[in-house]
């Protein structure tokens, strides 16, 4: 779900470079996680369906044949071409690779299959001279592309990385093949990352009233009072959330590797939407009863702290 509210604003440019669009591919790691999540249960349920149809059709064919020769009957068993097949998938993920074989389960595009996967030891920086080289404190090689080829087989062992870093890894190969595309990305990034919190506190709070964005005039520090924008209210029963969003990006580099960048990730991404939904409160505050306008700072409602049991600002 995650997956799809994030890249079908990208759809478009996919379909221009890879030729499948955002749902096609969402459906696609879909499989991936079938495998990697519950495929052993089901190969488990697989492989018992097998042995007892197997078992019911050397059992006919030794009535049928009157011979009692194991072997002759087995291979006859598998002269039946759907009990074969079947044979093959179970032997494949059982005793093989086949549950972590991308291409066997997947009909993801040979071009993003490409993007998206190693050769062995083409990552250099995992073991690069310096710091932590080769511990994982460093940035994986999983986290930059997720899939590796071995043997002609493009293979994916780890689901979490996968899936927590598969937004952003779409976003480098995307910048890199389309420099064009940077500016839409990045504005249909905005777009998105500003719905969702909505999106989302909507659905746990079936009825809640949502106002964004609000506009409101005060005085922050030093100097005049000035127009300044909350990304949005709700309003559930006496409770009010204010809500502020941040789109960027969080570092890619490892605190263990580049603490100061991650402390300025930590205050660009955490602690200035706080700080901003901290002034909107002081506002709140600051009068029994404030005044929120739109965007053109018409009067669109007015509040009173009073009224509300309990303030939250969401980050």
């Amino acid at each position: 779900q995650a997956l799809e509210d994030i890249l079908l604003p990208h759809s478009d440019v996919l379909v221009r470079l890879f030729g499948i669009d955002a749902p096609a591919l969402i459906d696609e790691l879909d499989k991936i996680l079938a495998k990697l999540s519950r495929g052993v249960m089901d190969l488990m349920v697989e492989l018992d369906s097998f042995r007892a149809d197997t078992l019911n059709r050397l059992e006919q064919l030794a009535e049928e044949t009157g011979s009692t020769d194991i072997e002759e009957l087995r291979d006859k068993v598998f002269e039946d071409p759907a009990l074969k097949t079947r044979r093959e998938r179970v032997g494949g993920e059982l005793f093989g690779l086949d549950l972590f074989d991308v291409e066997k389960n997947t009909n993801i595009p040979k071009a993003l299959l490409d993007e998206l996967t190693w050769a062995p030891g083409e990552d250099e920086d995992f073991f690069a001279p310096g710091p932590f080289g080769g511990w994982p404190l460093r940035v994986w090689p999983t986290m930059k592309r997720p899939f590796i080829r071995l043997r002609g087989r493009t293979l994916c062992f780890d689901m979490f990385t996968l899936f927590d870093g598969f937004y952003r890894v779409m976003q480098r190969i995307v910048h890199r093949l389309a420099p064009d595309y940077r500016k839409t990305w990045n504005e249909r990034q905005n777009a998105v990352s500003e719905e969702m919190p909505f999106k989302y506190l909507s659905r746990l709070l079936p009825g809640a009233e949502i106002i964004r964005p609000v506009y409101y005039r005060w005085k922050s520090g030093e100097g005049p009072a000035q127009w300044h924008e909350a990304d949005g209210l709700v309003i559930y029963d006496d409770h009010l959330i204010v809500v502020e969003v941040k789109a960027g990006a969080f570092t890619w580099t490892s605190p263990a590797t580049d603490l100061p960048g991650y402390v300025r990730s930590l205050e660009n991404l955490a602690q200035s939407p706080a700080s901003q939904g901290n002034r909107f409160v002081d506002y709140l505050e600051s009068a029994p009863e404030v005044v929120i306008a739109d965007n053109d700072h018409n009067e669109i409602g007015r509040l009173q702290r009073s009224s509300f049991r309990q303030v939250t600002i969401c980050a």
